[in-house]
């Protein structure tokens, strides 16, 4: 820890108070992790692998008693990112991805691979919110606002969302129910990845995106 508060220092001073606040998120996190795992609290569709951090409690959260959410080991999670699965949803993030100002919504599966890069709002989206029928989505606004104490039943529209190894999701992209993404893609900033499969290491670019570029393997 001492090497590398050094280190900050000498490459870039400013950046210092940074740091330390960073650390001590997630170490704080941590420990309020810990105590209400203690207590039987902490909900028990959760679950961290070993050496994942997250800087907020409130970033990962599930609806009980069905919804799931699983992130693997050595996870990093930063505190502007909304991890939320809901009903019978269910998001599993493989090993060693970082995830920044992404929210990830889910209402049946969003399966992400290992080494997951997301950078600044960011989306990921397994189902529709809202209905398209404006009646329909009358009567939910009507019912959210308090304005009518008739239920309102409707389905959310679901389709589950795969992303393969090593994806890159650039700045302002959003990923939609259905898109099925293999492995080495990067989504390029501000793209919109609607239903559809997607091949492996592919530049995905555009609204709605299509494959631009084919990545070359590395020498």
């Amino acid at each position: 820890m001492l090497s590398q508060i050094l280190k900050v220092l000498q490459t870039r001073p400013l950046f210092l108070f940074q740091y330390v606040r960073t650390r001590f998120l997630f170490q704080r996190t941590r420990f309020l992790i810990h105590v209400l795992k203690a207590i039987g609290f902490y909900p028990k569709h959760i679950y961290l692998g070993p050496q994942t951090q997250i800087q907020r409690l409130r970033c990962v959260r599930n609806e009980e008693p069905n919804a799931s959410i699983t992130l693997g080991e050595r996870c990093t999670v930063y505190e502007f990112a909304q991890i939320e699965a809901y009903g019978s949803g269910k998001i599993q993030i493989g090993n060693h991805s970082i995830i920044g100002d992404t929210r990830i919504y889910s209402r049946a599966s969003i399966i992400i691979g290992q080494r997951f890069l997301s950078s600044w709002n960011t989306f990921i989206q397994d189902f529709d919110p809202h209905p398209l029928h404006p009646q329909l989505r009358r009567q939910q606004v009507e019912q959210m606002c308090g304005l009518s104490s008739t239920p309102f039943n409707w389905t959310f529209p679901t389709a589950s969302i795969t992303l393969g190894d090593d994806i890159w999701m650039g700045a302002n992209s959003t990923i939609l129910k259905g898109a099925q993404i293999e492995s080495g893609c990067i989504i390029a900033a501000n793209s919109v990845v609607v239903a559809g499969h997607y091949p492996k290491n592919s530049v995905l670019a555009g609204s709605p995106a299509k494959v631009i570029k084919t990545i070359e393997q590395a020498l």
